[in-house]
């Protein structure tokens, strides 16, 4: 853990690009999360519908 953090510490001490391209990747992957569930859940929504207004 405290390897971890001086590693942070040291990416934060240089600044400057490397933190900037750290926070691209985090604010990325948690993009591409957000993106993933949220069409997952309109896929399925939609299949809901489908299977409602088939079976009447």
């Amino acid at each position: 853990m405290l390897n971890i953090l001086s590693s942070l510490f040291k990416l934060t001490k240089l600044g400057g690009i490397q933190m900037m391209f750290l926070r691209f990747l985090m604010i990325g992957v948690f993009s591409i999360t957000a993106m993933s569930l949220f069409s997952f859940q309109g896929i399925e929504i939609y299949h809901a519908f489908v299977d409602f207004f088939k079976n009447r």
